[in-house]
């Protein structure tokens, strides 16, 4: 079948009262309107514009360039534990010289013990929390967050890794010392010494040790930060070892594991 219109369709006229159609440019009569995709225009390509009160899209695959990547409440918390750390470490030394002999030496060791070990784990949390915060910035390019943690665990590990050592072994020895409780030695020999010490502000502190060698043959030192105590346990150890009054032998009541000194007599 031959084609009626062998130049194309006839222009198609528009009914009554409707305005002619105008084709678009590069349109023939009688062809589709084509439509722009999106962010083109006839003739080339614009780049798309967000709408009013959107903010620009971020490029595919891109992330934050290099924003922190810190909220405020992961400071807080961070910032909390490391002040938690501190003072416990603090509080382990103060608590580890309240007393020199006797049960409640034992005691306040236990509690000291105890706090640095706490503060040893807290330090372990932040290392994980802080591994965790240089793997998210290293994530999101923030070179910042990724340099800072560095210095704050060398500053946090060496003091904690001490007393948490210290804390640990001294927590062991409290626990056998409770379970097994006091028991009776004899000194072979001894000998005694004072350490003097200046003070920043001008004035000097004395303290007093004591060589102990028994008569198993195990050698042991205890360190008295005053001449004064309770029980008397200075006044006797200096008879002993300083003085030397005598062949009279030195009995002492100790906890062996943490060698804490609760009474001394001469025999």
């Amino acid at each position: 079948m031959s084609n009626q219109y062998p130049y194309g369709y006839p222009q198609q006229h528009p009914f009554p009262g409707q305005a002619p159609t105008q084709p678009a440019p590069g349109q023939y009569m009688g062809q589709a309107p084509t439509q722009p995709a999106p962010g083109q225009y006839m003739g080339g390509m614009y780049p798309q514009q967000p709408f009013p009160g959107q903010g620009p899209a971020a490029p595919h695959g891109g992330t934050n360039m290099g924003r922190p990547v810190m909220n405020t409440n992961y400071a807080t918390v961070l910032n909390v534990l490391k002040f938690l750390t501190f003072s416990g470490v603090v509080t382990y030394f103060v608590l580890s010289n309240f007393y020199d002999v006797g049960d409640i030496k034992l005691t306040w060791q236990s509690i000291a013990s105890a706090v640095g070990t706490i503060s040893m784990l807290i330090c372990a949390v932040i290392i994980v929390v802080t591994a965790l915060r240089m793997n998210r910035a290293k994530r999101a390019g923030d070179r910042t967050n990724m340099r800072k943690p560095i210095v704050w665990l060398v500053v946090l590990s060496i003091p904690v890794l001490i007393v948490g050592t210290m804390a640990v072994i001294g927590s062991v020895q409290s626990v056998a010392d409770t379970i097994e409780g006091t028991q009776t030695v004899t000194v072979k020999s001894c000998s005694y010494s004072e350490l003097r010490m200046r003070s920043r502000r001008g004035g000097t502190s004395t303290s007093y040790r004591f060589d102990l060698t028994l008569t198993d043959g195990s050698k042991h030192t205890t360190r008295l930060g005053s001449a004064y105590d309770a029980a008397g346990v200075y006044s006797t150890l200096y008879t002993a070892c300083a003085e030397k009054n005598g062949p009279s032998s030195l009995t002492l009541e100790v906890y062996r594991h943490s060698w804490i000194i609760v009474n001394a007599r001469l025999n």
